[in-house]
């Protein structure tokens, strides 16, 4: 921590000259093994800044105690006595001493970073597993941090969607990354849901694969389903936008309010179920405010496939499709009472209800 290098580093942060020729030079005299190791450290470092434990180490780099002037020792004949004067070893384990090191390990692998995150990062999840098991909860509790967490690393990073690691990859490096992930930890419920997510939100596939990822991340994830029933739902509210958007675009062939409803009906309301199973445990006011987004999007679309000029027009009408909308007109309403009460109470943390009584 003391040394010019270090201070250089921490006054000049990212403008600090020095950092790509000095690391660039140390990884070159590097074997296969070292440079593997340094990807491993460089990939915790800069996207989890949690430390390799020392059982891992001990699995990796051979039959080595945890002791740290063990661990030392081992670092040093795997990095190299210069590299490994950037990585800090203590009792928790091992880790590069700056995000910006790391970022210059993960750069100069083959591909370059995009695409070389994805295949250390599937490299890694093997490792870990073979070192720790398909059960350790602490390697789920690493893997989850690193891949799955969405909060930003430093003050550079925003966050985002998912994993600043994740978003840092190719759509189909994440994609595999996903896999990667639910084939060895089938047993961990958000591993399956960001898989599910990211399957419709960046790979653009199709709505059933992402709905069965969900339903797995229900399913692993018993009593405590809540979030993945509120994920399940919206991956069916999507889907149900999607297609009412495809079936009504201009040019397509016409269709009318009861052949509309009668496509989409089977899939509102498994999507409306979800929602109201997210609920049964629900800590925020997702369960209370995606239902009712949907609801209104489903009865606009009706509104104009039925070419009445409003809904108080369509609901006039001796029709299937009015009865049905009135149905919902009527849940609906009980939805905005508990979000109401929310309100009222100080537990909500949204603003739905009051954009809608502005």
């Amino acid at each position: 921590y003391r040394s010019p290098f270090y201070i250089g580093l921490c006054a000049y942060d990212d403008e600090f000259q020095a950092i790509d020729r000095y690391v660039d030079h140390h990884l070159e005299q590097l074997s296969a093994r070292g440079r593997q190791a340094a990807a491993y450290l460089a990939l915790v470092t800069r996207y989890a800044q949690f430390a390799l434990p020392p059982a891992v180490i001990q699995r990796w780099f051979g039959d080595v105690r945890t002791r740290q002037v063990e661990m030392n020792q081992t670092l040093a004949e795997v990095l190299g006595p210069d590299l490994r004067h950037l990585v800090v070893v203590s009792s928790g384990g091992a880790r590069l001493l700056h995000p910006l090191i790391a970022e210059r390990v993960l750069m100069s692998q083959d591909g370059g970073a995009q695409q070389g995150l994805a295949q250390i990062s599937v490299s890694f999840i093997g490792e870990l597993h073979r070192a720790l098991g398909g059960s350790s909860h602490v390697a789920q509790r690493m893997l989850a941090d690193l891949f799955v967490r969405r909060a930003p690393i430093s003050r550079r990073d925003k966050k985002g969607s998912f994993a600043e690691v994740i978003q840092a990859m190719t759509a189909e490096g994440g994609q595999l990354v996903f896999e990667r992930l639910t084939t060895l930890y089938p047993r961990e419920p958000h591993f399956w849901n960001h898989r599910g997510r990211y399957h419709i939100y960046v790979v653009k596939g199709d709505f059933s694969a992402a709905e069965a990822h969900l339903d797995r991340a229900v399913e692993q994830a018993g009593a405590d389903a809540s979030l993945h029933q509120h994920t399940l739902g919206m991956v069916r509210r999507f889907w149900l936008e999607n297609d009412v958007k495809d079936l009504l675009k201009a040019g397509g062939e016409p269709i009318d309010a009861e052949r509309l409803l009668e496509r989409i009906q089977p899939l509102y309301e498994r999507a409306m179920q979800a929602f109201a199973q997210c609920r049964t445990r629900m800590t925020t006011d997702h369960g209370l405010v995606t239902p009712l987004q949907l609801t209104t999007f489903v009865v606009d679309a009706l509104v104009r496939a039925s070419k009445q000029p409003t809904l108080t027009s369509l609901l006039a009408t001796n029709t299937r499709v009015a009865e049905w909308i009135a149905g919902q007109i009527d849940e609906a309403e009980a939805l905005l009472d508990e979000l109401h009460a929310a309100a009222l109470d100080g537990t909500s943390r949204s603003n739905f209800y009051e954009s809608l009584t502005q």
